[in-house]
């Protein structure tokens, strides 16, 4: 059986980004005060303030760390429920 050696560019691009090749990114992080990194560490909700603040629509309103945070805290950590509420405002 011969099997075609060729790569679907679609498959040649994901196969690139798991190495690191053209084509990867890095997920720029916002800059926080490290008050508000600290008690959203204490809350355990750092990794979802940072997901949260990387959502494009949230980034373009320019909500601060400590509104995000709040959001987040209000909705018991959830990061849609956070947007939706941030967005609804």
């Amino acid at each position: 059986m011969n099997v075609d050696s060729t790569v679907s560019p679609a498959k040649r691009a994901k196969k690139e980004r798991a190495a690191g090749g053209p084509g990867n990114y890095k997920a720029v992080e916002p800059a926080f005060d490290e008050a508000i990194l600290a008690k959203a560490r204490r809350k355990g909700m750092e990794g979802n303030l940072l997901n949260l603040a990387a959502r494009e629509d949230i980034k373009s309103k320019g909500f601060t760390g400590s509104v995000l945070l709040e959001a987040l805290i209000t909705n018991k950590g959830l990061v849609n429920a956070a947007k939706h509420t941030l967005l609804s405002a």
